[in-house]
């Protein structure tokens, strides 16, 4: 579904490039002298820009901005996007917008929502009372008054009109939500519209190395592409299995266990605690965090006070400071 208004601002300059080549898949946000920029994967400043608040990860080469003084809505923002060179290539005109997938954009302009291209052309328009999710394996979800649809990215229905409410695609299945007995329950269609897991849970998630996390009788478990339960909801807290491990508890902490729901990493660490992402996740107990490798060894001791997910070889930690899979910091480079 639409997610809320941001309500951070920015203010509106022309970008400048700084390097050269950049890949935005390996570019990572920094703030600059007070102003937001990206560096690669070795520290080096590559894009500066004269947003103060707001520009959000690149997708698909471009990335959000956001302009709190564009007419005629002002004060309230509005949104563009820019190059990985750091240059304004879709103006700053939508009341919200969200990431590029599949060469489309979800907008939101005077309450109406559409999708745009990487030109800003708009390529599907929707009607006053239909809201959308962004594309996912070529896929959006349509949705309006309970019923639900998915369109291709020329805008052509592609799965027929149900009642009920939709997820996104993932592994070629999407969690939907179907009426039972007059309630709300989550199974699986294929990208034929197809039921081919029932509605029979509590809630559903996206696939993941073949692996859904359900809700069934109010605790997590997970299932396979048929719906047969392979770990048992047995868990308070779960979450998606990413390099074949997942996060999950029973209680207050929160540990790890392998596809066949044996524990690697015993629950004894901190709700801050992540998931795993390029081999690493990052782990925390008694208000430090450091990264474990999938077998439970500690590949950067505890020492942050906050640390996030390893994207491109780099994590942020702490305060606007990024570190490799060693635990160097990366940046800021004079930083010790």
């Amino acid at each position: 579904m639409i997610a809320l208004t941001r309500t951070v601002l920015v203010m509106l300059c022309s970008a400048v490039f700084v390097g050269s080549n950049a890949s935005a898949q390996s570019l990572h946000r920094v703030t600059v002298d007070e102003k937001i920029g990206f560096i690669d994967g070795t520290g080096k400043l590559v894009v500066r820009t004269p947003f103060d608040d707001y520009v959000s990860d690149f997708s698909e080469g471009l990335a959000e901005f956001m302009n709190p003084h564009a007419l005629p809505k002002y004060p309230l923002s509005k949104s563009g996007y820019i190059d990985t060179t750091g240059k304004i290539v879709i103006k700053e005109q939508f009341d919200q917008a969200y990431d590029f997938s599949n060469g489309r954009a979800l907008v939101v302009l005077d309450d109406l929502t559409s999708f745009i291209d990487k030109s800003g052309k708009q390529v599907i328009k929707l009607a006053p009372d239909q809201a959308a999710r962004s594309f996912h394996e070529g896929l959006a979800a349509i949705h309006s008054n309970f019923e639900f649809w998915y369109i291709d990215t020329d805008g052509e229905i592609v799965i027929p009109k149900k009642t009920g409410l939709p997820k996104d695609f993932s592994e070629g299945l999407a969690c939907v939500y179907l009426p039972v007995d007059k309630k709300l329950k989550a199974g699986y269609i294929d990208k034929t519209g197809q039921v081919v897991i029932s509605p029979q849970f509590e809630d559903g998630f996206d696939f993941s190395d073949g692996i859904a996390l359900v809700k069934s009788g109010g605790r997590y478990g997970y299932i396979d592409k048929t719906g047969k339960f392979l770990i048992q909801p047995v868990f308070k807290s779960a979450y998606d299995f990413s390099n074949g491990r997942a996060r999950v508890s029973k209680g207050e902490k929160y540990g790890f266990i392998d596809r066949e729901g044996k524990y690697v990493i015993p629950e004894n660490y901190d709700v801050m605690t992540g998931d795993f992402s390029e081999g690493l996740a990052a782990v925390c107990r008694d208000h430090l965090c450091g990264y474990m490798d999938v077998d439970g060894n500690w590949a950067v001791k505890p020492s942050f006070q906050f640390a996030y997910d390893f994207h491109a070889g780099l994590a942020s930690v702490d305060y606007r400071t990024y570190i490799d899979k060693t635990g160097k910091i990366i940046w800021p480079l004079n930083k010790k």
